[in-house]
């Protein structure tokens, strides 16, 4: 719990959480890396549900999820045959 409380005083958790897309870190648009980018986002997701993570981090939960959102939005609007091939999974 320190520990979680520390971290959340740092300017640099606060930029991950707030750009924890691909455009900021490529290792998540690797397909090989399914298994970092699960941690990667969990652990932001503890840091942002802790208690006061929202305040200190200037962020609510729905905002973090905005880019998630909007990939979803996107695959959700694909048909079946656009979701088998390739370039859809980048």
């Amino acid at each position: 719990y320190s520990s979680s409380k520390l971290l959340l005083t740092l300017e640099t958790v606060r930029f991950l959480a707030m750009h924890h897309t691909e455009d900021h870190f490529p290792f998540l648009a690797i397909p090989g890396n399914v298994r970092h980018r699960t941690t990667f986002h969990a652990t932001l997701t503890r840091l942002l549900l802790s208690p006061s993570g929202e305040e200190k981090l200037g962020l609510t939960f729905e905002q973090f999820l905005e880019p998630i959102v909007t990939v979803l939005g996107k695959l959700g609007s694909l048909t079946p045959a656009d979701l088998r091939n390739e370039e859809c999974r980048r």
